[in-house]
């Protein structure tokens, strides 16, 4: 899509810079030879996120789509599930040595390079830019509620 400086302030460029980070976190799984699913999953698994159930509601997504991406990282030796003591029937994602040395070579240099631009951007602009995300988020949320209740 090209850049149209006219439609600056429209709803269709703000759709297009959220299509173009989403473009980026899609590059940053490829980067590491993984799904975008894999690639969050091990990302919330790092952040100390380590069930699917608990994945899935932090990212969003199916616990179907948690659980194949599961498998798959099975697969490749990067994790293992664990039963939990208290809860048989709920199983901790776990990283496996290979899963460990893995997030530290790529999970945690795409983070270094996300930290590293994040940090070249002053910090009232990092600021506002949280402060916006979160007010359009808001508003997006409560304008959908809103519509719920009408169908």
């Amino acid at each position: 899509m090209e850049y149209d400086p006219s439609s600056e302030g429209s709803i269709e460029a703000y759709r297009a810079t959220c299509k173009d980070s989403e473009s980026i976190y899609a590059q940053c799984a490829k980067c590491c030879g993984l799904s975008e699913a894999e690639y969050w999953i091990l990302l919330m698994l790092h952040e100390g996120v380590d069930t699917q159930s608990g994945i899935s509601e932090q990212l969003f997504i199916s616990k179907q789509t948690v659980n194949s991406a599961c498998k798959q990282l099975i697969k490749k030796g990067l994790v293992h599930l664990e039963t939990l003591e208290h809860n048989l029937r709920t199983k901790r994602i776990v990283f496996t040595e290979a899963g460990t040395a893995f997030v530290e070579e790529h999970i945690s240099s795409v983070d270094r390079i996300e930290e590293a631009v994040w940090n070249m951007m002053p910090a009232e602009e990092r600021m506002m830019l949280i402060h916006l995300t979160r007010k359009y988020n808001r508003l997006m949320k409560a304008e959908l509620q809103q519509y719920r209740k009408t169908k």
